[in-house]
């Protein structure tokens, strides 16, 4: 529990004594700890930006600090960070929604 309340990330410590995240979470609660709510050290936190603005995708960094999507996309918003649109840049990445003329044209 020294770790938790350290700041240790949920995912690293379930994985390393084989429990799910939410054992962790409950047997803090539990035993009154409470955690300093960092997604990732600082150092990692400083180098999860650096890659990120380099070029890097949040998936990916994800992946790397082993945390979720949405920790790392709320880590780096919570840093200032300006968030790139879903997609990679020149590849015709659309919203997600239909032109109007595939939606005129109806049943064939």
């Amino acid at each position: 529990m020294a770790e938790y309340a350290a700041g240790g990330v949920v995912s690293k410590l379930a994985n390393r004594y084989g429990v799910a995240r939410c054992a962790i979470h409950k047997n803090a609660r539990r035993r009154g700890v409470v955690a300093n709510r960092k997604l990732l050290p600082d150092d990692h936190t400083a180098e999860a930006i650096r890659l990120y603005e380099a070029g890097m995708n949040i998936a990916d960094l994800a992946i790397l600090y082993g945390v979720s999507h949405g920790a790392m996309r709320e880590l780096l918003a919570r840093s200032g960070v300006a968030l790139r649109s879903k997609g990679r840049p020149g590849k015709g990445v659309t919203t997600g929604s239909r032109s109007n003329s595939t939606l005129s044209q109806g049943p064939e």
